[in-house]
């Protein structure tokens, strides 16, 4: 698995300052205190889910990030100028005579994820669900059934969260090709929102493809309201909106429930909502070309760096067009789970103590039911390590197997741990 992550549990004697609680989240240093902001029930259950499975799959799946030698993932139609009657050939291509949804949820339900988003329809405009509203979707193709249902209904038996993905932006649809979104919403977009929200009942309405001249904000406030007069429990992210960039480090949704970096962590938590949303390998789709998978403790340390600011983390993986993973990203799965069956109260029990860390080299949490502290260590490149700051009088540190470790505190307050350890 690559770099090692050690966990070391510290057991306190004292009360940390600024006491820590399920319900407010400080941190924990002298002069300061930073308290989430409150918010619906719906999003305190998203907030406590922590870690979820994205999906991209769709007719760029067929294409596996080839055209002709050009393209890369599920921007392929674009990125290779496919003309649209050369792409639509790729409907017969799109069997899934492999998909098995109970498999999928399973990859999920075993890395201790919490909740599932997945495409139900990608910039290229290609349903994959039977939409009754735009012929253009995976009836046309060989496969015919309804992989969102099938979704829908595994996730619900496994107890998981539900959502679902939806572009603004839209390829293949005429109004949206010359730019006139307010009335490709009324006649197209809302109309399928509305199927997706009566149909599944999702959770989750993850929105994407904001930035095409013709969208705005107001739109965005405009369908906002009407899908939370549909469905008031429904959360919606931000990217409904005209947000400007998903890579511009904003706290605060425009339109939106929740904040949603893409391939980044927030340097500091902030009181918001939020969720990173990240690939395991380079692309969101998937690509015979790609050759940047992650590594499962990478993985982990971004899951980690993530809660520890009080974010989510939404893992996507790219299936092929005939419904199975890439081995590679089984493979990551299979270590992320490995990890977390002796690991995972680290994530779900805990609550965040520094929302900006103190050091690049750990991240710490608190228990929910313990007196307990967890420092998150990504290596061990020194045999003492250092915490810096430390607030509290500490009785004992020991691994999360049980392993004592010894320590000394110096009068500055930082904690010294000698590792030199074989964990």
């Amino acid at each position: 698995m690559g770099k090692k992550l050690l966990f070391l549990a510290i057991l306190l004697n004292v009360i940390l300052v600024g006491c820590l609680s399920q319900e407010k989240i400080y941190i924990d240093r002298p002069g300061q205190k930073a308290e989430l902001t409150r918010v619906s029930s719906q999003l305190e259950t998203f907030r406590a889910k922590k870690f979820g499975m994205f999906i991209h799959w769709g007719l760029y799946s067929v294409f596996a990030g080839d055209y002709k030698g050009n393209g890369w993932a599920e921007w392929i139609k674009v990125e290779a100028n496919i003309p649209d009657d050369e792409y639509d050939k790729a409907i017969d291509g799109f069997t899934a005579e492999n998909f098995d949804a109970k498999k999928w949820i399973d990859f999920a339900v075993n890395a201790k994820m919490q909740y599932f988003v997945i495409t139900s329809k990608h910039h290229d405009g290609f349903a994959i669900y039977p939409s009754k509203v735009d012929s253009y979707n995976v009836s046309a193709s060989p496969y015919k059934k309804d992989p969102i249902k099938e979704l829908e209904l595994a996730c619900r038996e496994a107890g998981l969260g539900f959502g679902l993905y939806y572009s603004i932006w839209d390829w293949h649809n005429p109004l949206a090709k010359k730019y006139l979104y307010s009335k490709y919403a009324k006649e197209l977009m809302m109309p399928q929102l509305e199927e997706l929200v009566t149909w599944y009942n999702p959770d989750i309405l993850w929105f994407d493809g904001y930035w095409p001249f013709g969208w705005t904000s107001v739109l965005g406030k405009k369908y906002y309201d009407q899908l939370k007069e549909l469905d008031s429990d429904l959360l919606i992210n931000n990217r409904i909106g005209r947000v400007g960039s998903h890579k511009r480090k904003t706290t605060k949704p425009i339109v939106g429930d929740y904040i949603t970096p893409e391939q980044f962590v927030l340097e500091s938590g902030v009181a918001e909502p939020w969720e990173t949303c990240m690939t395991v390998g380079a692309a969101w789709g998937y690509s015979v070309k790609d050759k940047g998978w992650k590594d499962p403790s990478v993985i982990l340390w971004t899951l980690t760096d993530v809660v520890s600011k009080g974010g989510n983390l939404l893992l996507n993986i790219g299936p092929k067009a005939d419904g199975t993973f890439p081995k590679e990203a089984e493979e990551i799965l299979e270590g992320i789970a490995s990890w977390m069956e002796y690991n995972s109260e680290v994530i779900f029990d805990t609550t965040p103590v520094e929302l900006r860390p103190s050091s690049p080299r750990y991240r710490m949490l608190a228990s929910k039911q313990k007196p307990n502290i967890y420092y998150v260590v990504i290596d061990q490149l020194e045999d003492e390590f250092v915490v810096e700051n430390f607030s509290g009088n500490c009785a004992t540190v020991t691994t999360l197997s049980g392993k004592n470790i010894t320590f000394d505190s110096d009068s500055n307050g930082n904690l010294r741990l000698k590792l030199s350890i074989d964990d």
